[in-house]
């Protein structure tokens, strides 16, 4: 079993990475920051933002999220991972779906962390 030093270093990473491929799928879709960004998706098609998209901020992504896989045990690399998309989604769904937070969803969002913390711990002794 690893320290939680082990687990927070990718879990950062990851995090980095899988906030900003949601900003590419965000910008992609034109959701994101509509005001300050409409000249640009005005002039711009949804391909033409893929292809922006993938240069600025996928390929970057995937090469911060190999670079976890490479450097620390698979385990630990996916379910890093998978919070941080966990975490990424449950905010962007609060964001722009104008989400008023309750118990529930925090609750859920704490028991989702703790079960993939859990599945982690399990994998890693």
């Amino acid at each position: 079993m690893l320290s939680i030093t082990s687990y927070l270093i990718p879990f950062a990473i990851n995090f980095f990475a899988t906030s900003i491929v949601y900003v590419g799928i965000l910008f992609i879709s034109g959701q994101l920051l509509p005001v300050q960004l409409a000249s640009i998706y005005t002039a711009t098609n949804s391909l033409a933002r893929t292809g922006i998209a993938i240069i600025l901020v996928t390929a970057p992504a995937n090469l911060l999220i190999s670079y976890v896989y490479k450097n620390f045990p698979a385990s630990t690399a996916g379910i890093t991972n998978i919070i941080s998309v966990v975490l990424i989604l449950t905010l962007i769904a609060v964001l722009i779906d104008n989400i008023k937070i309750n118990a529930t969803i925090i609750i859920s969002l704490v028991l989702a962390i703790l079960a993939c913390s859990f599945l982690l711990l399990n994998l890693t002794k």
